[in-house]
């Protein structure tokens, strides 16, 4: 899912971690990246959808607190993710 992500295939990036997630509900990363990419694609209550399984999962979760299990070594992408995770509505 993270390839995919990475080359821009949003579309099989989405397929990838929604059959990750049948196998394993409460992996945070999966749903941490959908809330990104479904952010990207303007499908905001499915962003939003994604930001409260994070939640769930860990309620204490925040965009600072996400950015140091973030592992991409590009400055500017690491900040296009966390700007993403902001605007599905993950609080700071």
């Amino acid at each position: 899912g993270d390839a995919h992500f990475l080359l821009g295939d949003y579309e099989e990036a989405i397929a990838t971690f929604q059959r990750c997630l049948t196998r394993g509900p409460n992996f945070l990363a999966p749903h941490r990246t959908l809330a990104v990419i479904f952010n990207q694609l303007g499908r905001s209550e499915e962003a939003a959808a994604q930001i409260a399984e994070v939640l769930r999962i860990s309620p204490r979760a925040t965009v600072r607190s996400q950015e140091a299990r973030i592992f991409f070594q590009d400055p500017d992408l690491c900040a296009r993710y966390l700007d993403g995770l902001r605007q599905a509505g993950l609080p700071e």
